[in-house]
C-alpha cells in the first residue's frame, strides 16, 4: 500500500514545522501589561474556576489608551484572541457565540526565564491567545448566540455539578479531566502522581476516550439492528457535540475524523487505513492552525498512532511471535514508546521506566471507568440517585489505580532522567527509526536483519540515553525576587540556595523544571547560605512535598552557627524529616569532586553574626584555572570576614544580596576583581535591586554584569580555561 495521503502530510508536516521554526510564533505587543483595554469580540468559551468565569474570546476588536498617551486612545488592534476573567457575581455572564463588550486590565501571560520552564506565553500563543483580561466587566452584550454550542456548555456545566456531588474532591477532580476535559479542579498531588507513574495520558481527552464512546455507540446502534449508515452517521454527530462541549482539542479532532473514516470506510465496504485516516487528520489540524506543529499534546497524539501504525507492524516482522493476540497490548504500549521516546523527553526530560507495565493494567481499566463516568453523569443528570452506583463503582476503580500508581512510585529507580535531548539527536533518531522501518520491509528475515535492527536501535537509544561528560556549568536561574545557583561537574550538583519572595511554588514551576531539562535527578549537595525566605522557601517545598513531584537531595548544607533563629531550626527540622543528611559547613571545610574544589571561607566557628545576613554561606569554588566566589546575602562584618579569606582575581561573582548597596562594597571588589558578575533579582522588584551605586563599584572593578531580571538565567560553560556565557532570554 502507498499511501499517497501519508506522504503529503508527511511533507505537509515537515514543510509547517521548517516554516515556523524560522519564523516563529507571533509574540504580541500591541498591549502592555496593567494597561486599561476595551474589548469587543465574540465568546467561544466558557469556565468556572473557583470565584471566576473564564471566557475566551477570539478575533476580538480592542481599543487602549495605553500609558495615557493621546495618540493610542481609541486605537484599534487586530490580535487572535483573548481570555476574560469575570466574576461569577457578574450580572450578565457571556453566551457562547454571543458578541460582548467587555473592559479590564491586559496582563501578558508569564514567559519562560529559565531551561524547563514551562513557557505559558508561547502556548496561549499556539492556541491563538494573546493576553488575558484581569478584573473585566461587561460593558454590552448581542442578542444572538449559538444554541448548539451554548446547549454543549450548560449541559457540560450540569455534568460537572454532577461530579461534584457525587464523587469526593479527588475523584471528581479525576472525573471532570477524563469526561469533560477539565482539568481545574484537578488537585496537583494526583495529576503529579499520575505523570510519575506514566499514566497522564488518562487525564486527557484521546483517541482511547473517542474510540470508547463513538465506536461503543456505533456497535450498539447496529445490535439496535439500526443500519450502518444511519449508525454511523448518528455516532459522528455524538462525537462532533462532544467534541465541542470538550473543548476540541487536537488529539480530539485527530480522533474524531479516523472514526469518522473508519465508519465511512465500513458503510461503503472498503477497508479503513489507520495511517492514511491520521494523516488526513494531520492535514486538516495543520491547515486551521500551523502552530500546533509545537504543540506537545499535538505531537504525542499523532506520534501514539504513528508508533502503532508504523513501529507495531515492524516489531511483527522483527520479533518471532510477537503477533500473538495475547501480546497485543504490550506491543502496543512499546510501539507508542518507541516512536514518542524523543517527545517525551524533550518536553518532560524524564521517562517513567515501568509506565509500560502499570499501563498494561491501566489501559484494560479504562474502558469500564470511561463508561461508568460517563453513565454516572448522564444518570445524575436526570437524577442525582441513579448515578450514586456507578459513582461508587468509578470510584473503586480510581481507587485501584491510584493504588497502583503509588505502588509504582515506590519501586527503584522508577523515573529516568535525562534532560532535553537536542534537536539533532532528535532528528537523528527519527532517521535511525526510518532506517529499521526500510530494511524490515525490504530485506529477508533472518538473524542478519535482526542483527541490523538491533544495532540500530541502541544507537537510538543511546542517543536520547547518553550524554558524554563534559566540564563545569555554573547556572545562577532566575527566581524572580530570590536566589537559586546550580553548579554541576559530570556526576556531581550543587544547589545553592532555593527560594523566592515574588514566585509562587517556586521550586515547583522553576527550579525543579530547570533541574530536570538539564538532566539531573539528585543534588548531591544543597546549600542554604542562610535561612531567609527568598533563599529557603523553594527548599521547604522539596522537603515538604512527595518524593516523585521533585528531586532528590541527598546532602543538606548549614552555616555551622552559635546562634539559631526560629527560620533556621525549621529548616534544619525538615531536611531530617526529608531524609537528607544535614551538614553544618564552616570557613576551611572542603567538599572534592574530580576536578573541582569547594571550599567555605564563611563563617568562620566563632564568628558572631550581627543579622542573619552576615553570616551567609560564603564559598569559593575552583576547576583548573577557573574560580568563582558565592556569597549569599553577606554584608557588613560578614563581607570583611569573607574579604580577608578569599583569593583574589576570581572570573565570576554570585554578587552578595541581589545588587544591594549594603554588600559588594569596594574593598571587597577590589581584592576579588571578579571578570564577571551575576546578580539575581525580580523585576520590578521593591528594594529598586541591582542599586546603582554596587553597578558603579561592579563596573569600576572591571566586571562584565549580568543581571537575571534582564536576561532570564544566567549559564557559565568552562573547560577550566576557556569561558562560554549564555542568557535564556
Amino acid at each position: 500500500m502507498k499511501r499517497p495521503l501519508c506522504r503529503v502530510g508527511v511533507l505537509i508536516f515537515a514543510a509547517v514545522w521548517i516554516a515556523v521554526s524560522i519564523r516563529g510564533p507571533a509574540m504580541c505587543n500591541a498591549v502592555e501589561n496593567g494597561s486599561y483595554i476595551e474589548v469587543t469580540g465574540t465568546a467561544v468559551s466558557r469556565k468556572c474556576k473557583s470565584d471566576k468565569y473564564i471566557i475566551e474570546i477570539k478575533k476580538p476588536e480592542l481599543k487602549s489608551d495605553l500609558k495615557g498617551e493621546k495618540s493610542n486612545k481609541n486605537k484599534k488592534i487586530k490580535i487572535k484572541g483573548i481570555l476574560v476573567y469575570l466574576d461569577t457575581s457578574e450580572k450578565c455572564i457571556p453566551k457562547l457565540g454571543q458578541r460582548i463588550k467587555v473592559a479590564g486590565k491586559a496582563e501578558l501571560f508569564e514567559k519562560a526565564t529559565n531551561p524547563g520552564q514551562f513557557d505559558m506565553r508561547r502556548y496561549r500563543m499556539l492556541h491563538g491567545l494573546d493576553f488575558a483580561l484581569m478584573d473585566a466587566h461587561v460593558k454590552a452584550t448581542g442578542r444572538s448566540y449559538n444554541i448548539f454550542t451554548e446547549t454543549m456548555q450548560r449541559i457540560r456545566e450540569r455534568m460537572v455539578e454532577c461530579y461534584d456531588r457525587l464523587y469526593d474532591e479527588n475523584t471528581a477532580g479525576v472525573a471532570k479531566a477524563m469526561v469533560l476535559g477539565d482539568r481545574s479542579g484537578l488537585a496537583e498531588s494526583e495529576k503529579a502522581l499520575y505523570q510519575a507513574a506514566g499514566i497522564a495520558h488518562i487525564l486527557s481527552i484521546s483517541g482511547l476516550h473517542i474510540g470508547v464512546i463513538g465506536l461503543g455507540l456505533y456497535k450498539l446502534l447496529k445490535r439496535a439492528r439500526l443500519k450502518r449508515a444511519p449508525a454511523g452517521a448518528l455516532s459522528m454527530i455524538f462525537i462532533g457535540a462532544y467534541a465541542q462541549m470538550t473543548g476540541g482539542s487536537a488529539s480530539v479532532i485527530r480522533a474524531g475524523v479516523m472514526l469518522a473514516m473508519g465508519i465511512i470506510a465500513e458503510v461503503i465496504g472498503r477497508k479503513s487505513d489507520i495511517l492514511s485516516s491520521m494523516a488526513l487528520s494531520l492535514i486538516m489540524l495543520l491547515i486551521s492552525n500551523p502552530l500546533l506543529v509545537y504543540d506537545s499534546g499535538f505531537l504525542l497524539s499523532f506520534g501514539a498512532v504513528s508508533g502503532i501504525g508504523i513501529v507495531s507492524p515492524v516489531i511483527k516482522i522483527l520479533v518471532p511471535k510477537a503477533d500473538s493476540k495475547w501480546l497485543s497490548g504490550p506491543l502496543a504500549s512499546v510501539s507508542v514508546s518507541i516512536f514518542t521516546l524523543p517527545i517525551i523527553l524533550y518536553f518532560f526530560f524524564q521517562f517513567p521506566l515501568y509506565s509500560l507495565m502499570i499501563n498494561l493494567i491501566v489501559v484494560p481499566l479504562m474502558g469500564i471507568l470511561l463508561v461508568l463516568l460517563i453513565g454516572s453523569g448522564l444518570a445524575g443528570l436526570l437524577w442525582l440517585g441513579a448515578g450514586m452506583l456507578p459513582a461508587w463503582s468509578a470510584t473503586c476503580l480510581m481507587r485501584l489505580i491510584d493504588a497502583a500508581a503509588e505502588a509504582d512510585t515506590k519501586l527503584p529507580a522508577t523515573m529516568l532522567v535525562t534532560g532535553r535531548p537536542e534537536l539533532w539527536r532528535i532528528i537523528l533518531y527519527y532517521f535511525l527509526l526510518s532506517m529499521i522501518c526500510f530494511i524490515a520491509a525490504k530485506e529477508r528475515i533472518g538473524e542478519m536483519l535482526r542483527i541490523k535492527s538491533a544495532v540500530l536501535f541502541v544507537m537510538m537509544l543511546a542517543l536520547m540515553f547518553y550524554h558524554p561528560a563534559g566540564g563545569l556549568e555554573i547556572m545562577s536561574m532566575d527566581v524572580g525576587q530570590g536566589d537559586s545557583g546550580l553548579i554541576r561537574l559530570d556526576d556531581t550538583a550543587f544547589l545553592i540556595d532555593c527560594g523566592s519572595t515574588d514566585v509562587k511554588d517556586v521550586a515547583k514551576y522553576r527550579v525543579v523544571p530547570c533541574i530536570r531539562s538539564q538532566g539531573i535527578a539528585d543534588i548531591d549537595y544543597a546549600v542554604m547560605t542562610h535561612p531567609d525566605g527568598d533563599h529557603i522557601n523553594g527548599f521547604m517545598e522539596i522537603f515538604e512535598g512527595r518524593k516523585y513531584e521533585g528531586i532528590r537531595i541527598k546532602n543538606f548544607i548549614m552555616p555551622k552557627i552559635n546562634k539559631r533563629d526560629e527560620a533556621y531550626e525549621r529548616v534544619r527540622q525538615a531536611a531530617e524529616k526529608y531524609g537528607a543528611r544535614v551538614i553544618f559547613i564552616k570557613a576551611g571545610d572542603v567538599i572534592k569532586s574530580g576536578k573541582l574544589t569547594v571550599r567555605c571561607i564563611h563563617p568562620a566557628e566563632d564568628y558572631v553574626p550581627e543579622d542573619v545576613n552576615s553570616y551567609s554561606t560564603v564559598l569559593d569554588i575552583r576547576y583548573g584555572k577557573f574560580s568563582a566566589l558565592f556569597t549569599g546575602d553577606v554584608q557588613g562584618s560578614g563581607e570583611e570576614a569573607a574579604g580577608s579569606s578569599c583569593g583574589e582575581d576570581y572570573t565570576l561573582l554570585k554578587v552578595a544580596h541581589h545588587g544591594s548597596k549594603n554588600s559588594s562594597k569596594e574593598a571587597f571588589l577590589k581584592k576579588t576583581k571578579p571578570k564577571y558578575a551575576f546578580i539575581s533579582c525580580g523585576k520590578n522588584n521593591s528594594y529598586g535591586h541591582p542599586h546603582r551605586e554596587t553597578l558603579e563599584r561592579l563596573n569600576s572593578a572591571g566586571s562584565n554584569i549580568y543581571v537575571t531580571k534582564e536576561s532570564g538565567a544566567l549559564s557559565l560553560y568552562t573547560d577550566g580555561k576557556r569561558i562560554r556565557i549564555k542568557t535564556y532570554e
